[in-house]
C-alpha cells in the first residue's frame, strides 16, 4: 500500500509538470492536432508594411501578418480583444490602426435599442490592441462608416454617423488623441471610402454613387466622372496630388491627375491569369507603400503586389503556419495529453488502493464505474450522432422547400421590374423600393420556410453581380463573391440549383432558380435560409443494432464490480494471513527471550550478501515480549515489507529457521518477484536440511537478480551439498 501511495503521489505530480507546460505553452495551445496548414477566409484588403511583411485584412474581421514567404506571424480579431472589425489602415510607418465595434445593434426586452460602443484602436507589431484613439457610444442607427478610415501622416480621418443618422467628417491626432468634428451632413452612408491630402487640403469621399471632394468647407460631387467610375470603392491620393481610384464594378485601378485627366493603372485583362477561371477578377480595395500597389483578387482569395513603374506582378504565397510555432504548439498538445493520462493513470491507481482497503460496497461501486463509462460514452455518440442526423435531415427538407418555392417565384417573377443594366445607378430609388418590396413577399410565399430571404442575381463579364434584395441596398453590379459556383451554369439553360454557402456572416441553406425574359435568362431568384441550429445531444433512439453494440458495456457493468469485489477481498486475506504469521513469530520469539535467546536483530539487507548462511550475530539482548507483540500487530490493514524482512532475519540468527520459512513464505504470496526473500527463504531450507528445497528458492533468486555475486555463492553451496 506503501508503494502505491508513493506511485501515486509520483502520477499526480508528472500531470502538474506536464499541466504546467500546457500553462506556459498557453499562447500556442490549439484544440485539435497542430498543423502548418492555413487558409485564408474571405481576404478583402492587404497591406505591405516595413520589412516586407503583409497585413491581410478579412471580411470576417480577422486580420493576418504574413511573411514575405508566407509564413503566418499573428492573427488578431475574433479574439474578444477585437470586436466586428470595420475598416483598417497602415501609415507610412508600420502601425495598424483598426475601426471596430464592440457590440452589434440590438435590442432589449422592451423593443429599445442597446446602448453599443465603436472605436478606433492601434495595433502593436505582434498584433495586440496598443491603445484606443476614439471610443464613442451609440444608441440609435448612428456608428462609424464602414471603410471610412484613412492614416495620413500624424492623424487619423474617419466618418462617423450620430444617433440621427447623419455623418460627420472628423479627424484625430495619433500622438495627442484629440478629436476634432470638421464638418457635419445631411447624408446617410452605409460605407464609403475616405482619401485626405488632396490638393489644398481637400479630401475625397467614395460613396458608392460617386466622387464627393471637401475642400475649404464645401462638398462637391465630382459628376464628371460618374461614367467613368460607376461604383469607386477605394480612394488615395497620391504625393504628385493624382487621386487612385478602385472602381467595384470595373474591377479596375486608375488615377485622376489634378487637371482630370484618367490613366489606367490597372485592368481587369491584366489579372485574368489570377482569377478563379470565370474571366473576371475582383478587385474593390487597394493600399499604397512606397509606390507598390497590394490587394487582394477575391475571387481566387489572391494576394498580389504590383509596381507600376515595371509592371511586375508579385503573388503573395500560400499561407502556412510558422513551422516553430507548430512545434511548440505540439509540445503544447502533447503536454495536455500527457497530464490527462497521468491523472487517468493517478485516478485508476487511487481507485485500486480504495478496492483493496474499503469496505465490500465501496469496490462494488468502484468496480461499477467501467461499465458506466463505457455506456455513458456510448449513449453519447448515439445521442450526438441522432442530433446531426437530425438536423442534416431538417436542412434537407428545408432545402428542399426552398428549391420548390424559389422554382415556383421564379416561373412567375414579374420580369418588368427587372433593370435594363446592371451597372450601378440603374435604378432609381423608387424602382429600387418597388423592388425590394416585391422580393420580400416573394420570400413570405405561403409553403416556403419561414425566415427565408430573396435575392436577385444577373450575371456580367462572368461573373454574377447583385440586382437587389429584400433589404433594398444599392448594389446594383457589385460582384457577388459568395454564391455557389454552380449558380453561373444556370444562366447557360438550367433551372435551378441549391447548396449550402459560406460568407462572413455564417452559413446559409440556398437555393436558386432562372428567370427568362424574352427566351433567354435574364436574372436569378434566390431563397436563403438558415441552418438548423446544431445541438450536440438528443434523445437516442433505440434498436437491435446499438443493443448488440451495448452489450460489451453491459457485461463490464456486470463482471467488473465482481471482479472488484473479490480483489479487495482477497487483498484483505493476504494481508490478514501475513498479519496473523507475524503475530506468530511474536508470540514464538517472545517465549524464546524468556529463555534467554539472541534477540539481536539484522538490515533486513543481510540476506542478500549472504551473511544469512552463517552463525547468529551478537546484539543486545532483553527486548520484551510485549514490545515485540504490539510491534508485530501495529497495523490492521498493512504490515511492511521491511519489517518482514527483518523478522526473518531475527529469527534466522536466533537459529530458528522454521519461523523465518513461514514469515518469508507469506511474504513471497504478497511479493512473488522479491529476489531477497527467495534467497533468504534457501538458507531457512538448507538450516532445516530441505537442500532440494533450499536449491530451487536460490535458483529462483539468482533468475530475479542474476547480478547479485552473494545469491550465486549461496547456490554454490547448496549445489556441493547434493550428491
Amino acid at each position: 500500500m506503501k508503494r502505491s501511495a508513493a506511485w501515486f503521489f509520483v502520477l499526480i505530480l508528472l500531470s502538474a509538470i506536464c499541466a504546467g507546460g500546457v500553462y506556459l505553452l498557453k499562447d500556442h495551445a490549439a484544440l485539435g492536432y497542430p498543423s502548418v496548414d492555413f487558409a485564408l477566409r474571405f481576404p478583402r484588403a492587404a497591406f505591405l508594411l516595413p520589412g516586407g511583411d503583409f497585413l491581410v485584412a478579412e471580411d470576417g474581421g480577422r486580420l493576418v501578418r504574413l511573411s514575405p514567404d508566407g509564413i503566418v506571424r499573428w492573427t488578431a480579431g475574433r479574439d474578444g480583444l477585437i470586436g466586428d472589425v470595420l475598416a483598417v489602415d497602415v501609415d507610412q510607418k508600420g502601425s495598424i490602426y483598426v475601426l471596430d465595434r464592440l457590440e452589434r445593434p440590438s435590442m432589449d426586452a422592451s423593443g429599445d435599442r442597446v446602448p453599443r460602443f465603436e472605436r478606433i484602436v492601434r495595433l502593436s507589431p505582434e498584433g495586440k490592441p496598443a491603445g484606443v484613439l476614439v471610443q464613442k457610444r451609440f444608441l440609435g442607427k448612428g456608428g462609424f462608416t464602414k471603410g471610412a478610415l484613412r492614416a495620413y501622416g500624424d492623424t487619423l480621418w474617419y466618418l462617423f454617423a450620430s444617433d440621427d443618422n447623419f455623418v460627420s467628417l472628423a479627424r484625430v491626432s495619433v500622438a495627442e488623441g484629440r478629436e476634432r468634428i470638421v464638418i457635419k451632413t445631411d447624408w446617410s452612408l452605409e460605407s464609403a471610402s475616405i482619401a485626405p491630402g488632396g490638393p489644398d487640403g481637400s479630401v475625397a469621399i467614395a460613396t458608392g454613387g460617386g466622387i464627393v471632394r471637401y475642400a475649404q468647407g464645401r462638398f462637391e460631387l465630382l459628376s464628371e466622372y460618374l461614367d467613368d467610375f460607376p461604383y469607386p470603392s477605394e480612394l488615395r491620393y497620391l504625393e504628385d496630388g493624382s487621386l487612385m481610384v478602385a472602381d467595384a464594378y470595373i474591377a479596375g485601378l486608375f488615377t485622376v491627375a489634378p487637371d482630370g485627366g484618367i490613366k489606367k493603372v490597372l485592368e481587369p485583362a491584366a489579372l485574368a491569369a489570377f482569377g478563379n477561371g470565370a474571366g473576371f477578377p475582383i478587385v474593390d480595395t487597394f493600399s499604397l507603400y512606397e509606390g507598390t500597389l497590394v490587394f487582394v483578387e477575391q475571387a481566387s482569395s489572391t494576394v498580389l503586389s504590383y509596381n507600376p513603374a515595371n509592371g511586375a506582378f508579385r503573388t503573395l504565397p500560400a499561407p502556412r503556419a510558422d513551422p516553430e510555432r507548430v512545434r511548440l504548439a505540439m509540445l503544447a498538445w502533447y503536454a495536455a495529453v500527457g497530464a490527462l493520462a497521468f491523472a487517468a493513470a493517478a485516478l485508476a491507481l487511487l481507485l485500486s488502493m480504495v478496492v483493496r482497503a474499503a469496505p465490500a460496497f465501496i469496490a462494488l461501486l468502484i468496480g461499477a464505474l467501467p461499465g458506466l463509462l463505457a455506456l455513458g460514452a456510448l449513449l453519447g455518440y448515439f445521442s450526438y450522432h441522432d442530433a446531426q442526423a437530425e438536423a442534416a435531415s431538417r436542412d434537407a427538407k428545408l432545402l428542399e422547400g426552398l428549391r420548390n418555392g424559389v422554382e415556383l417565384a421564379a416561373a412567375n417573377f414579374d420580369t418588368a421590374l427587372l433593370p435594363a443594366s446592371l451597372r450601378p445607378g440603374t435604378l432609381s430609388a423608387d424602382a429600387r423600393g418597388r423592388l425590394s418590396a416585391y422580393l420580400a413577399g416573394l420570400a413570405r410565399s405561403p409553403g416556403l420556410p419561414e425566415g427565408s430571404f430573396a435575392a436577385l442575381y444577373g450575371l456580367g463579364s462572368g461573373t454574377l453581380r447583385f440586382i437587389s434584395d429584400e433589404a433594398g441596398q444599392p448594389r446594383v453590379g457589385l460582384p457577388q463573391r459568395y454564391a455557389l459556383p454552380s449558380y453561373r451554369s444556370l444562366f447557360e439553360g438550367g433551372s435551378s440549383g441549391y447548396g449550402i454557402v459560406e460568407d462572413p456572416q455564417g452559413r446559409w441553406l440556398a437555393a436558386a432558380a432562372s428567370i427568362e425574359k424574352q427566351g433567354s435568362v435574364a436574372a436569378l431568384l434566390e431563397f436563403s435560409l438558415s441552418p438548423t441550429p446544431r445541438s450536440l445531444f438528443r434523445r437516442p433512439a433505440f434498436s437491435v443494432t446499438r443493443l448488440l453494440l451495448a452489450l460489451p458495456g453491459l457485461a463490464l457493468l456486470l463482471v467488473c464490480p465482481w471482479l472488484f469485489v473479490q480483489a479487495g477481498r482477497r487483498s484483505k486475506e493476504k494481508r490478514a494471513d501475513l498479519r496473523a504469521r507475524l503475530e506468530a513469530e511474536a508470540e514464538a520469539d517472545g517465549n524464546a527471550d524468556d529463555s534467554g535467546g539472541d534477540t539481536g536483530e539484522l538490515d533486513p539487507q543481510a540476506g542478500a550478501d549472504g551473511s544469512l548462511d552463517g552463525g547468529p550475530d551478537d546484539g543486545k539482548h532483553g527486548m520484551k515480549r510485549a514490545r515485540r507483540q504490539a510491534a508485530a500487530a501495529r497495523s490492521t490493514t498493512s504490515v511492511s515489507v521491511r519489517d518482514a524482512h527483518r523478522r526473518a532475519a531475527a529469527a534466522l540468527n536466533a537459529g530458528r529457521p522454521e519461523l523465518a520459512s513461514r514469515i518469508l513464505e507469506a511474504l513471497i504470496v504478497q511479493r512473488p518477484k522479491d529476489a531477497q526473500a527467495f534467497n533468504n527463504l534457501g538458507i531457512a531450507y538448507k538450516r532445516m536440511g530441505s537442500l532440494a528445497k533450499a536449491l530451487s528458492c536460490l535458483e529462483r533468486a539468482a533468475t530475479l537478480d542474476p547480478t547479485n555475486g552473494s545469491t550465486r555463492a549461496n547456490l554454490e553451496k547448496i549445489r556441493s551439498l547434493l550428491p
